[in-house]
């Protein structure tokens, strides 16, 4: 077994990363992991970036990322097919699509990069409550 969702089957973003080569191509990185809602609070937000690797060419990769609910729905969608070089960054304040603040709980990042017929996915977790 290669990991995944179902015992014996691959979960979608490993079936892509194997079938491109099983490249390591950047560095997802969330800081900090933890959003507080209070409205007094310095952690009411958390900095997303991704640096590709240093081995990497020097091309053009299109990012998406979207922020996920642990029950799967979508949340926010932080970059639609945005142009990268080598390095981006965004930040989430814990509001979903609508401009509300999102519940407490345990949130998914899953940032997916494209180039020519290639597609890799990375994912973080970030927490959000009342700290």
């Amino acid at each position: 077994s290669n990991g995944g969702s179902s015992p014996g089957l691959n979960n979608f973003s490993t079936q892509l990363n194997l079938e491109n080569g099983n490249v390591k191509l950047g560095k997802l990185d969330i800081f900090p992991k933890t959003i507080n809602l209070n409205l007094n609070s310095d952690n009411n937000w958390v900095q997303i970036s991704f640096e590709l690797e240093d081995n990497i060419e020097n091309l053009d990769f299109m990012i998406s990322i979207s922020i996920y609910n642990f029950n799967g729905e979508d949340v926010v969608k932080l970059a639609e097919k945005e142009w990268v070089h080598k390095r981006g960054t965004w930040g989430w304040e814990g509001y979903n699509e609508s401009g509300q603040p999102v519940s407490p709980g345990t949130y998914l990042i899953v940032l997916k990069i494209e180039h020519l017929s290639k597609k890799w996915i990375n994912r973080g977790l970030i927490q959000v409550g009342y700290y």
